[in-house]
């Protein structure tokens, strides 16, 4: 019996506590764990959300584009910048204009940038006009060519961020990593009170010990 208790004793001292050196140990790995779980899911959700929202401007374009040539064909020009106008503000499109080569911007989400006021009554055809997607740095560029029937070729410009980070999903892993952060916390907290409630009783219990030596 006394050699248990010297055991017992010993093994809660302070700097004795091999227990103490492992729960540290493993909070630091769990709480590594989550951070790289949660920044892995990040990562993930956010490239498929630039993945879908680069689907979602291309499909814009390819309706736009059907959508104006009836309009250049009639020679509606006002309903056409509205168009394009309206597309470009409800869609958050950076650049969102339509060219006609040669000739200049006939229509632009941004008024500023029209540097054709009349639409011509014909232009060039430019068979050879080629479309474009470019991917890069958060944000895809289009061009589409659009052939006019007895008009002429024009092409479609768009240019739109694909960054996927809404605040919705910072905020969600923001708080799950606080979530994470006071789940370790508490369970350290609670370790130490138990540990100094053992020192006790292991301090309580040498001295019985001494006391019954004695």
């Amino acid at each position: 019996m006394l050699k248990h208790g010297n055991y017992l004793s010993g093994f809660l001292r302070p700097g004795r506590s091999l227990l103490a050196h492992t729960a540290m140990a493993l909070a630091a790995v769990l709480l590594a764990y989550v951070a790289t779980t949660l920044w892995t899911h990040g990562r993930l959700h956010r490239q498929l959300r630039e993945a879908a929202n680069v689907r979602r401007i291309q499909s814009l374009g390819d309706v736009l584009a059907k959508s104006v040539e009836p309009l250049l064909i009639n020679g509606e020009t006002s309903t056409l910048r509205r168009l394009i106008s309206e597309t470009g503000m409800e869609q958050a499109l950076d650049v969102c204009q339509l060219v006609i080569p040669d000739e200049g911007v006939i229509a632009a989400a941004n008024p500023s940038h029209i540097s054709v006021v009349d639409l011509p009554a014909r232009w060039p055809v430019l068979p050879s006009l080629d479309a474009m997607e470019h991917v890069s740095n958060g944000y895809v560029n289009l061009r589409i060519p659009i052939q006019v029937s007895g008009r002429g070729s024009v092409q479609l410009e768009i240019s739109a961020s694909v960054a996927a980070m809404d605040m919705g999903t910072a905020q969600a892993l923001t708080v799950q990593m606080v979530i994470a952060g006071l789940a370790l916390g508490t369970m350290l907290l609670v370790y130490h009170r138990a540990r100094g409630r053992f020192l006790a009783l292991g301090t309580l219990h040498e001295t019985l010990l001494t006391v019954n030596e004695g």
